[in-house]
């Protein structure tokens, strides 16, 4: 992968990780990984877990990012977060898969942020 491709992926996880913290939400990891998938971010707000997917391109638009999560990456998505919570002792009544599509306008990102995207 390009260091311009790893820089912009940083860029627009940083970003979503402050508009959740502005929504109200503690960041419980980033970059989770396992043998059998990845996880972006884990967030939560009072008793809901965010589990959030975060995809990004330079020139692109929302739609390029939302088609590029097909069904085998959100199967990684949900299994990986079915281990990651059961290793953690959390709190919570319900868990939300979300998808944090980051677009860049002159070098700002614009997010839109779909709870429960599948």
């Amino acid at each position: 992968m390009s260091d311009d491709r790893i820089k912009i992926g940083h860029a627009a996880e940083s970003a979503v990780v402050s508009l959740l913290k502005e929504r109200g939400c503690i960041i419980l990891d980033r970059n989770v990984s396992d043998r059998m998938g990845e996880i972006d971010l884990i967030a939560q707000k009072g008793r809901q877990i965010f589990v959030v997917e975060v995809r990004s391109r330079r020139h692109a638009t929302f739609d390029d990012c939302l088609d590029s999560i097909g069904g085998v990456k959100r199967g990684r998505v949900r299994s990986t977060a079915r281990r990651w919570i059961a290793k953690n002792d959390l709190e919570f009544e319900e868990i939300r898969l979300c998808v944090a599509a980051v677009v860049w306008n002159s070098d700002k990102p614009e997010i839109l942020f779909i709870e429960d995207a599948f």
